[in-house]
Parts: structure tokens; sequence; C-alpha cells
């Protein structure tokens, strides 16, 4: 029995005995006055407390992978039946772009193409894999002359207060321009503007028909202005004119009167004078007729 009871103490541990492990406590026992008087071993096989452990983590084990596979399989399935749902949903927003007769495509914040419908393929001449993430206003946008000032950005634009049509020229892949009317606007979340839509027609045909308008006016004016030149013309024409064969008129009729009165007894010439004063008021009258005719 040792003496020194600061030198002594309990032990627990495993250990191993003829081969065996085992589960070992040492414990003292003392006297009432603390002095040690034996020693109290108890051990118990590990054996069969592994192998119930072992069954333990096996069955856990496979709880935990029967689970993991079950969850697995519902996320799975949720999974599949959200990306068909998903899949609809995006068909039919598609299909909805490509029914507008505008040109239509979407842009991230970097100005990045990230969407785009038919009818803007068709009038920029590319295919949609062409333009997806292109920078949009580097690829359609004419480049601006040397030493003007930079055009301001399609997001720029969706950022800004003043959401109007613009009025430009958009570039085709084959380089050619056409007029178009566009409109962008932005694409706001809870966060704020996360992407912008430009939606735009090609208003070649409004623009030769505006055109063709601006001739047609200029051609009527041009023959309203004739034609109002003309009736002055004429209006000139019948003033002097009739003025003239009025006061003719007038002369031949007085000189017709005077000349009947002094050969009032020579009857032949009497009767060709009065002829004559008859053809000179029927002149008179037709003059008058003519200016009355041309004042209404």
């Amino acid at each position: 029995q040792p003496e020194n009871k600061a030198a002594v103490a309990e032990f627990r541990d495993q250990s191993e005995i003829n081969g065996e492990r085992y589960v070992v406590s040492y414990d003292f026992l003392r006297d009432p006055s603390g002095a040690i008087i034996g020693i109290l071993q108890v051990g118990s096989r590990m054996a069969p407390y592994e192998k119930s452990l072992d069954a333990v983590i096996w069955r856990t084990t496979l709880i935990t992978f029967g689970a993991v596979v079950i969850v697995g399989i519902i996320v799975f399935f949720a999974l599949n039946r959200l990306s068909v749902e998903l899949a609809k949903i995006t068909g039919r927003a598609q299909a909805l772009l490509n029914s507008t007769r505008e040109g239509v495509f979407g842009m991230d914040m970097d100005g990045n193409c990230t969407f785009i419908n038919e009818a803007a393929c068709m009038f920029l001449g590319y295919t949609p894999e062409e333009v997806r993430g292109e920078d949009m206003a580097r690829l359609i946008r004419p480049p601006a002359p040397e030493g003007s000032k930079s055009e301001v950005s399609f997001v720029a634009m969706a950022n800004s207060d003043d959401l109007v049509p613009t009025e430009d020229e958009f570039v085709r892949a084959d380089g050619s321009r056409f007029p178009v009317r566009y409109f962008v606007s932005p694409v706001v979340s809870k966060a704020g503007i996360e992407a912008c839509v430009l939606s735009f027609m090609n208003v070649t045909e409004e623009k030769k028909s505006v055109e063709r308008m601006a001739e047609m006016t200029g051609r009527l004016e041009s023959i309203i202005q004739s034609a109002q030149g003309a009736q002055r013309a004429k209006s000139a024409f019948f003033a002097t004119t009739g003025q003239e064969i009025s006061q003719s008129g007038e002369s031949i009729r007085k000189a017709a009167d005077e000349l009947i009165s002094s050969r009032s007894g020579d009857g032949e010439i009497v009767d060709k004078l009065r002829e004559v004063r008859r053809s000179a008021s029927s002149l008179l009258l037709t003059n008058e007729l003519i200016v009355l005719g041309h004042h209404l």
C-alpha cells in the first residue's frame, strides 16, 4: 500500500488482458482515516460493445443513406418538374415575343444581350446565337463621327427619368443602315434596376411615306400657285379686255346713232347703220355676261 496519498489515483482506461481488450477501472479502497486498505478492480470485455456499436453505426449509415436517396429522388423529381414548368414559361414568353412585329431584345447592366426575338433578328440580320452575350450598342449602333460627343448608352437611357422614344439608325449585319424608333425600359426588382429591354420599329416605309407626302404636298402647292397665277392673269385679261370691248361697243353704238340721225333720208344706209348698232349692243351684252360669269 503506498504511503503517499498524493502519489496514488484512480485509473480508468482500456487495457489488453490475455490478448483481449477490456475497459478497466481501478479504484482504491480507503478507511475512515483515508488510508488505502485495498484496490477494487472492475473490468469488462469491449467486444460485445464494439459489436453493438458497429451495428448501430451500420444501421445509422443505412438509414442516413436511405434518407439521402429518398431526399435526392424527391429533389430530382421536384427540380425536373420545375425545369419543365420553367421551360413552358420560357417557351410561352418567347412565343409572345416572337408574335410582336416590333424588334425586342434584353440586356444586362453591361449592355450585353440576354435574349432577342425573331423580328429583331430579321431586322438586324443576325441569329440569336450570334448576338447573345454581345455588346448591343457596339454591334448595332453606327460609329460616332470623329470628334463628336459619344452617344448615351442603352443602359444609361434605362436609368434616365426621360423615358421617351428615340429616333436613330441601326446597323445590320451586312453593314447597311436603316432608320428606327426605339424605346428603352428598365427591368426593376426590389434591389433596383437589374436589366433593361429595348423595343424598336423599322420606320423605313414610314419615312418613305412622309417623304412622298411632302413631295405630293409640294407639287400640290405648286399647282395651286400656278392656278392662282392663271386666275389672276385671267382676271386681269377679262378686266382689261372687257373694258376695251365695252368702250369700243359704246363708241360704235354712239357713232351709229349719230349717222342714223344725219342720214335719216337714206333708207338703205340707215338700215345698215341700225344693224351695226344692234351688233354693237349685242357685243356689249355678251361682254357683260362674260364679265358676270367670271365673277361668279
